[in-house]
């Protein structure tokens, strides 16, 4: 079984993403111990460490670190890292940091920066932005000033929630009276002070009594307190900075606070004032601590990337680019080697077995595993050293799994109150899926479908209508629903082609696969998925449609049309676009033009009747034509017959175009909404290529159609439609 190939049990606990509240002695250890430098993070942790260090006990304003890297890249991972080794607290009698430097031996100047790091005191304080900021807190212009208050109040034991009541306490702590103030507090109200504070207007006066007592004011006097610090309060960057100043200074030389700001690039997005509230906080920071706070931040964008993004010209935001020196961008390919080693990595009598398999089997592998050619490719195994390490896994399904969360993430598919990313980390999503075929048999491959599993609990509900829909009446087990799990995760990632045999490569699920079944098995789905309306097709690519999707298509689906209307657009193709408006062909032995009618199955469509005449049977009629009939006909009429293959796909999207045509103008002449709009829009981006996609299967059927002429075949083949006509007069003129 698969479960017995790992080195480590592939159901441990492993942490994905930031908790700052859990940061319990046992999971930081773990976490320590487990971390994997590759060679690429190997070389960024050289850079910050080198400039971490070389600057104790010297003052610079060069105090920012900028983590980058998209989804899955291990930012937040090395974020969290980093502040448990520059802490460097003691951890089951080890010290953290020391615990890291182990990882490093090998590179000397390297673990020499470290243990220059862990000589001086430190403190990191770690957080997710997003989520210690007030509900609304980026409305206002002082967001990211707000949370950097609240997380030193509470790394200082001061009450987070409202900052006056952190300022009451912190100017009784100036004073020497705070640990007197909670001890008689306690005595008096019967209740801790971190209790009382939370209803602090409800225990105001056993607050009054409290501070009466210990400063000896009256009564009177100590009522007026609270209210007047509530009043008062106000919350500046100065002030802030001189409180972080005044900590440092009463700590040990060369003592330095470090502030780790998960995800403050999305936090920011393209919010100018956010930006210029950081750069302000950063810079005032470096001017007044001299080196002593330290900020490390984390964002999917890297600095550059996220100012460009700002809307506003009015600010200079060329400080912060100096503040942050150290800018350490992340890879997907740190993330997959990270994934290989942590999770994937092998026992050596397994790594072995599985190099065997690779061998006798890498031939049809690479048949089996392979995406079409328009599009972006993605990989297959290298070799069996890769098909050995990233087993059971293939390589495409780490970057088209980045891509797929990117794409869903900009269109808002994530619930909670962190939405632009899905809450489980890459890592998380993987070691879910291995769990799920961790009971299958050496050989099996995991399928695509199996990411969405992974990572279905953090997409909101009404997302997911579609494909509990489908559950419920084609089966959860059912290959319709895998394959709608798929096309949900690839629906906004532009450069990967979802057809059908890219589908079928997604779903292979053993070394050792007939792909021709599995291909007929996806396209059976495919139709059952596109009758019950859950995708659509636009020529050769499938779609997902969401439940707003679904029902325009459904309206779509209801509108009326006449065969005349569908001929129509078929006579405008085939006469106006393919053949370029022409009723007249040279006859190249005398260099004279003839006259043509023109019909669309069997009937005359174009200009009157005259001694030639070309008559295209259409897929629309082209079944109710056998050859015998056809032979006939030709000899009775006397005209060009082309004779078009029916073409059952081509005729159902003909008339999809048509509908589609018809409905977007009716739909527009209502109320819609901006939603509605944009729907419409693409229906219209998506029906146009769905024309040009029936157009050139219309060239491809004429450059396979047969001609008829006086009861017999003309031998002419072209994959030029005109030039097919031109030749096939040239050859009936000296007969007519």
């Amino acid at each position: 079984m698969i479960r017995n190939i790992f080195k480590k049990d592939i159901k441990r606990p492993i942490e994905g993403v930031i908790k700052a509240d859990n940061l319990s002695d046992e999971s930081v250890f773990t976490e320590v111990d487990e971390y994997v430098i590759t060679n690429d993070l190997s070389k960024k942790l050289d850079e910050f460490f080198e400039i971490y260090s070389s600057t104790i006990g010297q003052p610079t304003e060069s105090i920012g670190v900028w983590i980058s890297g998209f989804f899955g890249s291990g930012k937040s991972h090395l974020l969290k890292i980093l502040s448990y080794i520059l802490s460097n607290h003691r951890v089951h009698s080890d010290l953290i940091g020391e615990l890291f430097m182990q990882k490093v031996q090998q590179d000397f100047e390297l673990k020499n920066n470290i243990e220059k790091a862990l000589k001086i005191p430190a403190h990191a304080i770690l957080f997710n932005i997003d989520q210690k900021a007030e509900v609304g807190a980026k409305n206002s212009d002082d967001a990211i000033l707000s949370v950097f208050m609240k997380v030193f109040n509470e790394m200082r034991g001061y009450y987070p929630k409202f900052g006056y009541i952190a300022k009451f306490e912190s100017d009784l702590d100036k004073q020497g009276l705070f640990e007197n103030f909670k001890t008689r507090f306690k005595e008096l109200s019967g209740e801790s002070w971190d209790s009382g504070r939370e209803t602090i207007h409800l225990e105001i006066d056993s607050v009054a009594q409290t501070l009466a007592e210990i400063k000896g004011i009256s009564l009177d006097s100590a009522s007026e307190v609270i209210d007047k610090y509530e009043e008062n309060y106000s919350l500046s960057i100065e002030e802030f900075v001189k409180e972080v100043k005044e900590f440092i200074d009463k700590q040990e030389p060369n003592y330095r606070l470090i502030f780790c700001v998960d995800e403050v690039g999305q936090f920011i997005g393209d919010n100018t004032k956010l930006m210029l509230n950081l750069q302000t906080i950063v810079e005032t920071l470096a001017t007044v601590c001299k080196g002593q706070a330290w900020v490390i931040v984390t964002s999917q964008s890297a600095v550059n990337d996220l100012l460009a993004n700002q809307k506003s010209t009015e600010f200079d935001f060329s400080k912060i680019m100096g503040r942050f020196k150290v800018k350490l961008n992340l890879t997907s390919q740190n993330a997959n080697e990270v994934i290989q080693k942590r999770l994937l990595d092998k026992k050596e009598d397994s790594h072995q077995d599985l190099i065997s398999i690779y061998n006798k089997v890498q031939n049809s592998l690479k048949s089996i595993i392979h995406f079409s050619d328009r599009g972006r490719q993605y990989k297959s195994y290298d070799n069996s050293e890769n098909f050995a390490s990233i087993y059971p896994f293939v390589p495409y399904q780490m970057d088209l799994f980045q891509s797929c969360i990117m794409g869903l993430s900009r269109n808002s598919a994530f619930q909670g109150k962190h939405q632009s990313i899905g809450e489980r980390s890459m890592l998380d999503v993987v070691q879910n899926v291995t769990i799920k075929v961790s009971e299958e048999s050496i050989g099996t491959i995991a399928t695509f479908d199996k990411f969405f599993d992974g990572l279905s609990s953090t997409i909101r509900g009404e997302l997911q209508a579609q494909i509990n829909q489908a559950i419920n009446s084609l089966g959860i087990d059912s290959l319709e629903v895998k394959i709608l799990k798929i096309l949900f995760m690839v629906k906004y990632v532009k450069e990967f082609n979802a057809s059908i045999d890219n589908i079928t490569t997604l779903l292979v699920n053993s070394v050792e696969l007939d792909i021709s079944d599995l291909k007929k098995r996806v396209t059976h789905a495919l139709t059952v998925l596109i009758e019950q309306v859950f995708i659509q097709r636009i020529g050769d690519i499938y779609e997902f449609l969401t439940d707003v999707e679904k029902d325009i298509e459904n309206e779509i689906k209801e509108i009326s049309i006449e065969q005349r209307e569908v001929t129509a657009e078929l006579v405008k193709w085939i006469y106006d676009d393919i053949l370029k408006s022409s009723n007249k062909v040279r006859f190249d032995f005398n260099k004279q033009d003839y006259i043509f009618a023109r019909k669309i199955d069997d009937t005359l469509v174009k200009g009157k009747d005259e001694e030639l005449t070309l008559n295209i049977i259409t897929p629309l009629t082209s079944d109710d034509y056998s050859s015998e009939r056809l032979f006939g006909k030709s000899i009775g009429d006397r005209d060009v017959i082309v004779y078009l293959e029916p073409n059952f796909d081509f005729i159902k999207d003909l008339e999809m175009f048509v509908k589609t045509e018809k409905f977007i103008p009716q739909k527009r002449n209502g109320n819609l909404t901006d939603t509605e709009n944009n729907l419409l829009f693409n229906k219209s981006s998506d029906n146009y290529k769905r024309r040009d996609k029936l157009q050139e299967d219309l060239k491809e059927l004429f450059s396979n159609a047969k001609l008829y002429f006086n009861g017999g075949l003309l031998d002419i083949k072209s994959s030029d439609p005109k030039m097919l006509i031109d030749k096939a007069f040239n050859e009936v003129i000296p007969v007519v």
